[in-house]
C-alpha cells in the first residue's frame, strides 16, 4: 500500500503533474515535499 503523498510525489517527479496540482491535493503538503526531497516548491515546473 502507498500513501497519496508517495503516489503524488512520484507522479510530480515523472513529469505527470505540476507541483501545484499535487500540493492541491494533500493534506500532508510537509510529507509530500520530504518525498519530493527539497524545502521549497521547485520552479518551473
Amino acid at each position: 500500500m502507498q500513501t497519496l503523498e508517495k503516489v503524488l510525489a512520484d507522479q510530480y517527479k515523472q513529469g505527470l503533474i505540476t507541483f501545484e496540482a499535487a500540493a492541491s491535493k494533500t493534506s500532508r503538503p510537509d510529507e509530500m515535499q520530504r518525498l519530493i526531497g527539497g524545502a521549497a516548491a521547485p520552479a518551473g515546473r
